[in-house]
Order: structure tokens, then C-alpha cells, then sequence
């Protein structure tokens, strides 16, 4: 299952704290994408934030280079052009999402890669359309919703209200009517 991983990517799917402190005195810690595999693209904070562990985020986003804005670059079209916000909204994980936040990361930039699955969706966009409530709270919370159109893409017009109608997902919907965007 760990065909491609790094040290630190073993370390971080595993949620081995201690073992990735190591890795960091021994000046170890890497933030690079996995080179091939069914995971190709997914570097080490992708992981992290998908494991909505901020223990662990807070050990690599001291230590790491970024790169491209920890864009993801890879196999999975349905991921591609994702920031590191696109994706915690993809996985449901707020504590990523506020974790992230907190550095200044942006809950508005929309995916700009042409050929992505979300082309032209912000990280609300996404939340609303995989039903990700736990996420949308938490932009709520900060007064970060937003129900702004898509303005590029396939998509172009739609809301996040417009998504929460089009797949049925009502719960969604009224976290987004109770904010009155």
C-alpha cells in the first residue's frame, strides 16, 4: 500500500507524531509528491490535510518548501489544480480547513487547471457539492461562506446554493440559507 511513499508520507498516513518529530531533527522532512502509483501527486500536507490532523500540520508547515502553493498535480482529475483549502473542503476536514485559515490561506480562490474535474469552484463550491457539512460550518463560523457564480468552467453560474439543489442535499442548503447569502 506504500508503493511510492517517502519516509515522511509513510509517517504522516500512519499518524506517527513522534516518529515524523525525528524525521524533522534529522532535518528529514520533505514535501514532495509521490512520483507514481495510484497516489501519484499527493505530497505529504495533501496527506495531512485529508487525515484532518493539525498536530501534524503544524510539524510540516513549519518545516517544508512550498511548492506551487501545495497545488496537487497528478493521476486524479477530480483532484487536480486543488490547493490545499480545495482539498480539506474535498475531504471534509475542518480542522484542516480552520488550521489552514489561520495561516492565511484563501476559502475564495477558485481551481484554475482547465482540465479539473472543479474548474472555476471555490472551496465553498466544493463543500456544498460533496455534501461536506462539518467543513461548510466551519467557513460559516468565520463568516466565510460566500454564495458567489462559478465564473469560468463547465459550471459557470452556479452558486453553492445552486450545487446544494442540484445533487438534493437540503441539510446543506439550509446552512447556506441560514448564513442569508
Amino acid at each position: 500500500p506504500f508503493y511510492g511513499y517517502s519516509l515522511v508520507h509513510i509517517a504522516v498516513y500512519k499518524e506517527y507524531v513522534e516518529t515524523l518529530e525525528t524525521l524533522k531533527e534529522r532535518k528529514l522532512l520533505t514535501n514532495h509528491p509521490i512520483e507514481f502509483g495510484r497516489e501519484k501527486g499527493l505530497t505529504p500536507m495533501h496527506m495531512a490535510v485529508h487525515k484532518d490532523h493539525v498536530e501534524i500540520l503544524n510539524i510540516l508547515w513549519d518545516n517544508r518548501l512550498l511548492q506551487d502553493g501545495d497545488i496537487f498535480k497528478g493521476e486524479d482529475e477530480n483532484l487536480n489544480g486543488m490547493n490545499l483549502t480545495h482539498l480539506a473542503a474535498n475531504w471534509n476536514s475542518p480542522n484542516a480547513m480552520k488550521f489552514l485559515l489561520d495561516k492565511g490561506m484563501s476559502p475564495a480562490e477558485p481551481v484554475k487547471c482547465e482540465d479539473a474535474f472543479f474548474y472555476g469552484y471555490s472551496p465553498v463550491h466544493i463543500a456544498a457539492y460533496k455534501e461536506c457539512v462539518e467543513t461548510l460550518e466551519t467557513l460559516k463560523e468565520r463568516k466565510l461562506l460566500h454564495n458567489h457564480p462559478i465564473e469560468f468552467g463547465g459550471d459557470k453560474g452556479f452558486t453553492p446554493m445552486h450545487l446544494a439543489v442540484y445533487k438534493d442535499f437540503v441539510e446543506i442548503l439550509n446552512i447556506l440559507w441560514d448564513d442569508r447569502l
